[in-house]
């Protein structure tokens, strides 16, 4: 467990939340084909670039398998901030 030292009461750096090397986000698409699967790849890039203030890089990895299609995603933003704030609102993608 790690000890956090605060100089008030209920207050805490944010640094201690959001580590500023912490800009990339993984996420894995499920659907029931390819074609779905994809679609929800392009929501998110397009959330991911509402959020972007420099390009995010994205990479994909598409398995199939038992009728269902997986994409395996990373989003590589600029800062913290960003990563953080895509992350909270990709979850109504999924």
């Amino acid at each position: 467990m790690t000890e956090v030292n605060t100089t008030a009461c209920n207050c805490m750096d944010i640094g201690t939340l959001i580590q500023e090397e912490d800009t990339a986000t993984e996420l894995t698409i499920k659907a029931g084909s390819q074609q779905e699967a994809e679609a929800k790849l392009v929501k998110l890039q397009e959330l991911a670039q509402s959020i972007e203030s420099d390009p995010c890089t994205v990479s994909t990895h598409i398995t199939q398998a038992d009728l269902e299609t997986c994409i395996q995603a990373r989003f590589d933003f600029v800062c913290a901030a960003e990563k953080l704030i895509f992350d909270m609102r990709a979850a109504a993608y999924l």
